[in-house]
């Protein structure tokens, strides 16, 4: 990883925090209007715009909001985040 702490930090005490969603790799993303944000915080599913499987659900921050799986045109989420 390119940007990981170096052993050095972690031992001083020095830590970067890193985006959630730069953790989730390549996993398709899908951004939400307000109004699906709030469906999904609630479990509910919206309609998916981008292929794949699985997707990570993103505010208009780009924020995560929850991971989601496919359910014929709509994402249905599996892991909501709670909201700060």
């Amino acid at each position: 990883m390119p940007d990981a702490d170096d052993i050095e930090s972690l031992r001083a005490g020095i830590v970067r925090r890193h985006p959630l969603v730069a953790s989730l790799g390549a996993m398709p993303q899908d951004q939400l209007a307000p109004d699906d944000v709030r469906r999904v915080r609630q479990g509910m599913a919206v309609p998916a715009s981008v292929a794949g499987p699985r997707a990570v659900l993103l505010d208009v921050d780009g924020e995560v909001v929850a991971i989601a799986a496919r359910r014929g045109d709509e994402w249905k989420p599996d892991v909501v985040l709670a909201t700060a």
